[in-house]
């Protein structure tokens, strides 16, 4: 994964906060990771954290398997992100 995180720092077309987010979802365990312990993680805000997301998705740096709603012994499962540089 470490080779991924230095060849993704070094596009140029990703600004820092998208950048800190790859790496953040490389280093997440499966790339589970609530939008709010993500913000978290960014020192950003939540909505934030989702646009950040949302922008990755449309550059194709990201792929979501959705899980919005779901709930698995009554607590919700976060969505899972895989990075595809």
């Amino acid at each position: 994964p470490y080779r991924r995180q230095r060849q993704m720092c070094k596009e140029t077309a990703l600004n820092c906060r998208e950048k800190i987010a790859l790496i953040i979802l490389l280093d997440t365990d499966n790339g589970n990771i609530s939008y709010e312990h993500l913000a978290q993680k960014m020192g950003v805000t939540k909505p934030t954290a989702i646009t950040t997301i949302k922008i990755l998705k449309e550059k194709g740096l990201l792929k979501c398997n959705l899980k919005q709603n779901r709930k698995e012994n009554g607590r919700t499962i976060t969505n899972q992100y895989f990075v595809t540089i």
